[in-house]
Protein backbone atom coordinates (compact mmCIF):
# COMPACT_ATOMS: atom_id res chain seq x y z
CA UNK A 1 0.00 0.00 0.00
CA UNK A 2 1.21 3.43 -0.76
CA UNK A 3 0.51 5.81 1.79
CA UNK A 4 1.97 9.90 1.64
CA UNK A 5 2.11 11.71 4.37
CA UNK A 6 2.93 16.00 4.63
CA UNK A 7 2.89 17.48 8.28
CA UNK A 8 3.66 21.02 7.85
CA UNK A 9 5.07 23.79 9.92
CA UNK A 10 3.75 26.98 10.94
CA UNK A 11 5.31 29.84 9.16
CA UNK A 12 7.34 32.14 11.40
CA UNK A 13 6.68 36.00 11.84
CA UNK A 14 9.24 38.58 12.00
CA UNK A 15 6.65 41.33 14.51
CA UNK A 16 6.66 41.25 18.31
CA UNK A 17 3.70 39.27 19.98
CA UNK A 18 1.90 42.75 21.42
CA UNK A 19 2.28 44.36 17.47
CA UNK A 20 0.22 41.02 16.24
CA UNK A 21 -2.36 41.32 19.09
CA UNK A 22 -2.75 44.79 18.48
CA UNK A 23 -3.27 44.20 14.39
CA UNK A 24 -5.22 41.26 15.43
CA UNK A 25 -7.68 43.02 17.72
CA UNK A 26 -8.11 46.19 15.35
CA UNK A 27 -8.54 43.64 12.77
CA UNK A 28 -11.56 42.17 14.53
CA UNK A 29 -14.07 45.05 14.28
CA UNK A 30 -13.09 45.67 10.29
CA UNK A 31 -15.55 45.27 8.42
CA UNK A 32 -15.60 42.19 5.84
CA UNK A 33 -17.43 40.94 3.24
CA UNK A 34 -18.74 37.85 3.56
CA UNK A 35 -16.77 34.78 2.71
CA UNK A 36 -19.21 33.20 0.23
CA UNK A 37 -18.77 35.87 -2.13
CA UNK A 38 -14.99 36.89 -1.14
CA UNK A 39 -13.49 33.49 -1.69
CA UNK A 40 -16.25 31.54 -4.07
CA UNK A 41 -17.70 34.82 -5.89
CA UNK A 42 -21.52 34.34 -4.69
CA UNK A 43 -23.23 37.35 -5.07
CA UNK A 44 -23.77 38.50 -1.76
CA UNK A 45 -23.54 41.90 -0.83
CA UNK A 46 -23.77 41.31 2.93
CA UNK A 47 -20.62 43.41 5.18
CA UNK A 48 -20.03 43.11 8.50
CA UNK A 49 -17.59 42.43 11.43
CA UNK A 50 -15.94 39.02 12.22
CA UNK A 51 -17.99 38.12 14.81
CA UNK A 52 -21.53 38.20 12.81
CA UNK A 53 -20.05 36.18 9.83
CA UNK A 54 -21.04 33.05 11.30
CA UNK A 55 -24.76 34.17 12.08
CA UNK A 56 -24.91 35.55 8.37
CA UNK A 57 -23.71 32.42 6.86
CA UNK A 58 -26.36 30.23 9.22
CA UNK A 59 -29.25 32.80 7.91
CA UNK A 60 -28.39 33.41 4.60
CA UNK A 61 -26.45 30.07 3.40
CA UNK A 62 -28.15 27.99 5.56
CA UNK A 63 -28.41 25.55 2.21
CA UNK A 64 -24.88 25.15 1.90
CA UNK A 65 -24.21 24.89 5.50
CA UNK A 66 -24.14 21.80 7.82
CA UNK A 67 -22.90 21.02 11.33
CA UNK A 68 -20.48 17.98 11.30
CA UNK A 69 -18.40 16.22 13.58
CA UNK A 70 -14.87 16.22 12.89
CA UNK A 71 -14.54 13.72 10.81
CA UNK A 72 -16.58 14.19 7.35
CA UNK A 73 -16.31 13.33 4.38
CA UNK A 74 -17.16 15.79 0.71
CA UNK A 75 -17.85 14.47 -2.86
CA UNK A 76 -16.78 16.65 -5.27
CA UNK A 77 -19.33 15.61 -8.32
CA UNK A 78 -18.37 15.70 -12.03
CA UNK A 79 -14.73 16.93 -10.83
CA UNK A 80 -12.74 18.77 -13.85
CA UNK A 81 -9.72 20.67 -15.10
CA UNK A 82 -11.78 24.19 -14.57
CA UNK A 83 -14.14 23.60 -11.52
CA UNK A 84 -14.19 25.33 -8.13
CA UNK A 85 -16.22 24.16 -4.86
CA UNK A 86 -17.08 25.18 -1.49
CA UNK A 87 -18.20 24.15 1.58
CA UNK A 88 -19.57 26.13 5.08
CA UNK A 89 -19.29 23.52 7.84
CA UNK A 90 -20.06 24.08 11.61
CA UNK A 91 -17.83 21.99 14.26
CA UNK A 92 -17.98 22.23 18.06
CA UNK A 93 -20.51 25.85 16.71
CA UNK A 94 -17.38 27.20 15.04
CA UNK A 95 -17.54 28.03 11.44
CA UNK A 96 -14.78 26.56 8.86
CA UNK A 97 -15.13 27.28 5.44
CA UNK A 98 -13.63 24.64 3.19
CA UNK A 99 -12.58 25.92 -0.84
CA UNK A 100 -11.26 23.67 -3.62
CA UNK A 101 -9.64 25.35 -6.65
CA UNK A 102 -9.00 23.47 -9.75
CA UNK A 103 -6.49 25.90 -12.00
CA UNK A 104 -3.56 24.79 -14.53
CA UNK A 105 -4.11 21.20 -13.94
CA UNK A 106 -3.66 21.56 -9.99
CA UNK A 107 -6.08 21.40 -7.40
CA UNK A 108 -5.83 23.87 -4.38
CA UNK A 109 -7.42 23.02 -1.38
CA UNK A 110 -6.74 25.15 1.71
CA UNK A 111 -9.71 25.23 5.39
CA UNK A 112 -10.35 29.00 6.75
CA UNK A 113 -11.37 29.79 10.32
CA UNK A 114 -13.41 32.53 11.55
CA UNK A 115 -11.15 33.87 13.90
CA UNK A 116 -7.80 35.20 14.70
CA UNK A 117 -4.48 34.40 13.24
CA UNK A 118 -3.31 32.96 16.55
CA UNK A 119 -6.73 31.06 17.22
CA UNK A 120 -7.02 29.54 13.71
CA UNK A 121 -3.43 28.08 14.35
CA UNK A 122 -4.76 26.48 17.02
CA UNK A 123 -6.56 23.95 14.54
CA UNK A 124 -5.70 21.46 11.86
CA UNK A 125 -7.20 19.73 9.28
CA UNK A 126 -6.02 16.44 7.33
CA UNK A 127 -7.05 16.40 3.97
CA UNK A 128 -7.41 12.47 2.41
CA UNK A 129 -8.11 10.86 -1.06
CA UNK A 130 -7.94 7.35 -1.01
CA UNK A 131 -8.24 4.62 -4.24
CA UNK A 132 -6.95 0.85 -4.52
CA UNK A 133 -3.88 0.11 -2.83
CA UNK A 134 -3.01 4.12 -2.58
CA UNK A 135 -3.55 7.11 -0.36
CA UNK A 136 -2.92 10.92 -0.13
CA UNK A 137 -3.12 12.45 3.30
CA UNK A 138 -1.92 15.99 4.20
CA UNK A 139 -1.84 17.19 7.55
CA UNK A 140 -2.02 21.76 7.63
CA UNK A 141 -2.86 24.37 9.95
CA UNK A 142 -6.19 26.18 9.33
CA UNK A 143 -5.80 29.70 7.94
CA UNK A 144 -7.39 33.35 9.47
CA UNK A 145 -9.94 34.78 7.38
CA UNK A 146 -8.55 37.96 9.19
CA UNK A 147 -5.76 37.63 6.89
CA UNK A 148 -5.34 40.35 4.21
CA UNK A 149 -7.70 39.52 1.23
CA UNK A 150 -4.72 38.96 -1.04
CA UNK A 151 -2.87 36.84 0.85
CA UNK A 152 -6.78 35.11 1.31
CA UNK A 153 -6.80 34.41 -2.18
CA UNK A 154 -2.56 33.60 -2.92
CA UNK A 155 -2.67 29.61 -4.37
CA UNK A 156 0.68 29.53 -3.32
CA UNK A 157 -0.25 28.83 0.40
CA UNK A 158 -3.11 26.05 -0.22
CA UNK A 159 -2.12 22.50 -0.50
CA UNK A 160 -1.93 21.43 -3.51
CA UNK A 161 -1.95 17.87 -5.89
CA UNK A 162 -1.61 17.38 -9.34
CA UNK A 163 -4.75 17.21 -11.42
CA UNK A 164 -3.16 14.02 -13.23
CA UNK A 165 -2.62 12.77 -9.42
CA UNK A 166 -6.04 13.70 -8.64
CA UNK A 167 -7.67 11.52 -11.63
CA UNK A 168 -6.32 8.41 -9.94
CA UNK A 169 -8.63 8.93 -7.66
CA UNK A 170 -11.61 9.63 -9.19
CA UNK A 171 -15.00 7.45 -9.55
CA UNK A 172 -16.67 6.16 -12.21
CA UNK A 173 -19.36 9.56 -12.44
CA UNK A 174 -15.56 11.87 -12.06
CA UNK A 175 -16.21 12.27 -8.18
CA UNK A 176 -13.80 12.60 -5.85
CA UNK A 177 -14.33 12.02 -2.41
CA UNK A 178 -12.09 13.74 0.23
CA UNK A 179 -11.82 13.08 4.16
CA UNK A 180 -11.94 15.89 5.88
CA UNK A 181 -10.67 15.47 9.94
CA UNK A 182 -10.52 18.75 11.73
CA UNK A 183 -8.58 18.88 14.97
CA UNK A 184 -7.84 21.80 17.53
CA UNK A 185 -9.01 23.33 20.59
CA UNK A 186 -13.19 23.54 20.86
CA UNK A 187 -14.83 25.64 22.95
CA UNK A 188 -14.42 24.24 26.40
CA UNK A 189 -10.82 25.14 25.29
CA UNK A 190 -10.05 21.29 25.45
CA UNK A 191 -7.93 19.93 22.85
CA UNK A 192 -10.71 17.42 20.44
CA UNK A 193 -10.64 13.98 20.56
CA UNK A 194 -12.45 11.83 17.89
CA UNK A 195 -14.75 9.47 18.78
CA UNK A 196 -15.91 7.51 16.39
CA UNK A 197 -12.80 7.19 13.72
CA UNK A 198 -14.20 6.72 10.82
CA UNK A 199 -15.91 9.44 7.97
CA UNK A 200 -19.23 8.45 8.45
CA UNK A 201 -20.48 12.10 8.47
CA UNK A 202 -21.04 12.75 4.70
CA UNK A 203 -21.43 16.72 3.34
CA UNK A 204 -24.40 17.70 0.62
CA UNK A 205 -23.06 18.57 -2.40
CA UNK A 206 -20.17 20.91 -3.11
CA UNK A 207 -21.40 23.65 -5.71
CA UNK A 208 -19.21 25.00 -8.52
CA UNK A 209 -18.76 28.48 -9.01
CA UNK A 210 -20.06 30.03 -12.76
CA UNK A 211 -17.36 31.02 -14.78
CA UNK A 212 -17.82 35.06 -14.83
CA UNK A 213 -17.63 34.94 -10.83
CA UNK A 214 -15.08 33.10 -10.00
CA UNK A 215 -12.35 35.40 -7.63
CA UNK A 216 -9.13 36.66 -8.82
CA UNK A 217 -6.84 33.59 -7.15
CA UNK A 218 -2.78 34.72 -7.48
CA UNK A 219 -0.25 32.14 -7.82
CA UNK A 220 2.42 34.58 -6.90
CA UNK A 221 3.67 32.59 -4.19
CA UNK A 222 5.45 29.59 -4.70
CA UNK A 223 3.53 26.52 -2.61
CA UNK A 224 5.06 24.45 0.05
CA UNK A 225 1.94 22.98 0.54
CA UNK A 226 2.64 19.86 -2.09
CA UNK A 227 3.10 16.67 -1.50
CA UNK A 228 3.75 15.96 -4.87
CA UNK A 229 6.35 19.04 -5.53
CA UNK A 230 9.01 16.23 -4.84
CA UNK A 231 7.69 13.27 -6.86
CA UNK A 232 7.57 16.08 -9.58
CA UNK A 233 11.01 16.83 -9.04
CA UNK A 234 12.28 13.20 -8.36
CA UNK A 235 10.48 12.44 -12.38
CA UNK A 236 12.40 14.52 -14.13
CA UNK A 237 15.65 13.88 -12.55
CA UNK A 238 14.65 10.39 -12.92
CA UNK A 239 13.85 11.31 -16.94
CA UNK A 240 17.80 13.02 -17.24
CA UNK A 241 19.52 10.40 -15.50
CA UNK A 242 17.92 7.65 -17.36
CA UNK A 243 19.06 9.53 -21.18
CA UNK A 244 22.64 10.23 -19.20
CA UNK A 245 23.36 7.22 -18.03
CA UNK A 246 22.13 5.37 -21.62
CA UNK A 247 24.12 8.28 -23.57
CA UNK A 248 27.07 7.06 -21.53
CA UNK A 249 26.48 3.37 -22.41
CA UNK A 250 25.88 4.41 -25.94
CA UNK A 251 29.11 6.46 -25.57
CA UNK A 252 30.98 3.44 -24.34
CA UNK A 253 29.93 1.39 -26.79
CA UNK A 254 31.13 3.44 -30.01
CA UNK A 255 34.20 4.01 -28.35
CA UNK A 256 35.08 0.32 -27.20
CA UNK A 257 34.00 0.05 -31.17
CA UNK A 258 35.99 2.68 -32.50
CA UNK A 259 39.48 0.80 -30.46
CA UNK A 260 38.71 -2.33 -31.81
CA UNK A 261 38.34 -0.92 -35.52
CA UNK A 262 41.55 1.31 -34.79
CA UNK A 263 43.18 -1.89 -33.52
CA UNK A 264 42.34 -4.10 -36.38
CA UNK A 265 43.72 -1.27 -38.69
CA UNK A 266 46.47 -1.35 -37.07
CA UNK A 267 47.23 -5.35 -36.95
CA UNK A 268 46.30 -4.72 -41.21
CA UNK A 269 48.93 -2.04 -41.68
CA UNK A 270 51.49 -3.63 -39.55
CA UNK A 271 50.83 -7.01 -41.67
CA UNK A 272 51.30 -5.18 -45.21
CA UNK A 273 54.49 -3.10 -43.75
CA UNK A 274 56.30 -6.76 -42.49
CA UNK A 275 55.15 -8.09 -46.15
CA UNK A 276 56.87 -5.11 -47.79
CA UNK A 277 59.96 -5.29 -45.89
CA UNK A 278 60.39 -9.52 -46.53
CA UNK A 279 60.08 -8.59 -50.52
Amino acid sequence: MTSREHDLAGSEGTSTSDETNGHQSKSLYESRYCPFRTLSGVDCSWKGILSDIEAHVRSDHASETSDLPVKFTVALQNISTAEHYRKAVFIWGKLFYLIWVLKNATLYFTVFHFETQNESSGFTYKFRITGYKRKVSVTDTCRSYLQDKREVLKLGEYLTLHYGTVKKYLDKNKGLSCQIYIRGMHSTGNPSHDMTGEYEAVASAVSHLPDNSIPHFSLSASSNHSPHSSTRLSSVMFFLSYYFFYGLLVLFFFSLLFSRFATFCTHVWNSITFQHWDV
